[in-house]
């Protein structure tokens, strides 16, 4: 089983790929929600039923969603967390701006370091690719939700 820091480096080989809506290309298109399914894919990992995730699975939603359907993929595919049990390798649910519609994967910063912090790797149409940014207080006030792929600790 893959361990959290294996997640975050996967998730680092998207960095740059463009933002595209439904997206699934590592270097070519990818979208939040893209990224999330298609890191879990490249690892091998199962949602919480034992099914592997599939990249493409539920490559069927709005680019201007109006409903938490992202929110509502996450409860259903991963396992449910507190945020002060937030850990590197989670998935973040976020509220863009008050419907949560935005997904992100947890990271750490400036690991060993005095300036160690939390990061997000997201795909972000603001930026027009997949970045990896600090998780300031303004993005921790918008978390709906802090998620786990199963059988990783």
């Amino acid at each position: 089983m893959p361990t959290r820091k294996q997640i975050t480096d996967c998730a680092r080989t998207w960095l740059g790929t463009p933002f595209q809506h439904q997206g699934r290309l590592k270097g070519i298109s990818c979208d939040c929600v893209g990224l999330a399914y298609c890191v879990a894919a490249e690892l091998g990992l199962s949602d919480r039923n034992g099914n592997k995730i599939d990249a493409n699975e539920n490559a069927n939603y709005a680019s201007q969603p109006t409903d938490a359907f992202v929110l509502e993929e996450c409860k259903r595919l991963l396992v449910e967390k507190t945020l002060d049990q937030m850990q590197e390798g989670d998935v973040l649910a976020l509220k863009m701006p008050t419907i949560p519609c935005h997904v992100a994967i947890v990271s750490r910063l400036y690991a060993g370091t005095p300036n160690e912090c939390f990061g997000i790797i997201h795909s972000y149409s603001p930026a027009r690719k997949v970045v990896e940014t600090i998780l300031d207080p303004k993005t921790r006030n918008r978390i709906a939700g802090v998620f786990k792929f199963p059988g990783v600790e």
